[in-house]
């Protein structure tokens, strides 16, 4: 029996020989969560280390302030006792690796935040002040964080900050503003939702196109009514629409003197060589020079741009025309206001429209392009530059 009792305590000896000590693993790091918290006084705040690698070996964490008569820690937990701020500290005992907590305590924290307006519709180049209003009204800290996305649609206007801030409409889109306070441990935020349009000046219509579009021809004072008729590339009209009267020409269609191709000398009776020009200067264009501002008379491509919209002949107020309505609904009135040619009156009035473009044809430059209309055709065209047409004018919103 002896025997046996030796041999088991020399076999248990030999195997704790054998055992190996166990693997320790080393700490590589320590996070807070949360990293900031606003607290009133007698307020506490449990905080949470997590120490990197999980399976670390030594896991205690030592906790200190740098300001406890603001606030204490114990075991993670935060006590707010003073108004004021401090920053908390943890620091795993293995390897001295940190992570911190700002701690702001204010007698009465922010609780949500109200914008004035919360959503607006602005043009471009307008202005507007957005204010703040928080709640409680009596907190104690009441520093708001402004920002607003994407800028280039809205930015920021003047200077400062505070409860209100001014923005500016720069450009069409959609944009947030949006404001931030600090409270308890989160950020509390309010948003205004802003749409910003091109301005749309007195007598535009906007057809969802690149350009708006004048309710009534040129002269006019309603939209069936037929206006004034030009000469393309004057600005007044006149009694006599020939040759021998117009304006860029010395008598005759291949003598011209303003607005031909370098190619095309045979049309050119002006000083020195063709000049190249194929649409309208401004102080041509009628448009421009009665309405001022970004009015001008529509190229051929907005004309053809206009073309592909919904086109019907139809009557209004007695008075036979083209309404032309956009995708967006809105709609134009285009009368059949005919021409003029020579010292005659108006002709096929009623039954015809020709409208200028400001492009001239460039193979054939005695001749513009204007846009024609009768009931079933709608289509490019073009005409003698003396012939007298009505003129439509268009806005070009500028960003």
């Amino acid at each position: 029996m002896k025997r046996i009792l030796y041999f088991a305590v020399v076999l248990l000896l030999a195997l704790a020989a054998c055992k190996k000590d166990p693997v320790k693993v080393s700490v590589t790091g320590i996070t807070l969560s949360p990293t900031f918290i606003t607290l009133a006084p007698g307020e506490s705040k449990m905080l949470s280390a997590t120490l990197e690698p999980s399976g670390a070996s030594n896991k205690s964490v030592s906790w200190t302030t740098d300001n406890a008569s603001v606030a204490t820690v114990s075991g993670g937990e935060v006590k707010a006792v003073g108004i004021g701020s401090a920053t908390i500290t943890a620091t795993s005992d293995d390897g001295g690796f940190t992570a911190t907590c700002a701690v702001t305590v204010s007698k009465t924290p922010v609780t949500a935040i109200d914008l004035s307006p919360t959503s607006l519709t602005l043009n471009i180049g307008e202005t507007v002040v957005v204010t703040a209003t928080l709640t409680p009204s009596d907190a104690t800290d009441k520093t708001i964080s402004w920002a607003v996305a994407p800028k280039d649609v809205v930015t920021f206007a003047g200077e400062g900050g505070g409860l209100s801030r001014e923005f500016k409409a720069v450009a069409e889109g959609s944009a947030v503003i949006t404001a931030f306070a600090l409270g308890g441990s989160s950020l509390i935020k309010a948003e205004c939702n802003v749409t910003v349009k091109k301005a749309i000046p007195a007598g535009a219509v906007d057809l969802g196109l690149k350009v708006y579009w004048a309710e009534c021809n040129l002269g006019a004072s309603s939209p069936e009514g037929y206006g004034d008729y030009y000469a393309w590339g004057e600005i007044e009209a006149k009694t006599d629409y020939s040759w021998d009267s117009y304006k860029w020409c010395n008598g005759a269609f291949n003598k011209l003197t303003k607005y031909c191709p370098a190619n095309m000398k045979t049309y050119w009776d002006g000083v020195g060589t063709p000049d190249g020009k194929l649409v309208l200067d401004p102080e041509d264009d009628a448009a421009h020079a009665v309405l001022k501002g970004n009015w001008h008379i529509p190229t051929q491509k907005e004309w053809q741009e206009l073309g592909k919209c919904e086109w019907t002949w139809t009557t209004q107020n007695g008075v036979n025309g083209v309404r032309v309505k956009g995708k967006n609904g809105n709609s134009i009135f285009l009368p059949a206001s005919g021409f003029r040619k020579d010292s005659s009156s108006p002709q096929y009035v009623g039954t015809i429209g020709y409208y200028w473009s400001s492009s001239l044809r460039d193979d054939v430059p005695d001749k513009a392009w204007n846009w024609y209309l009768k009931e079933g055709s709608f289509k490019d065209n073009n005409g003698d530059r003396c012939n007298g047409y009505p003129v439509r004018g268009v806005y070009a919103a500028t960003e």
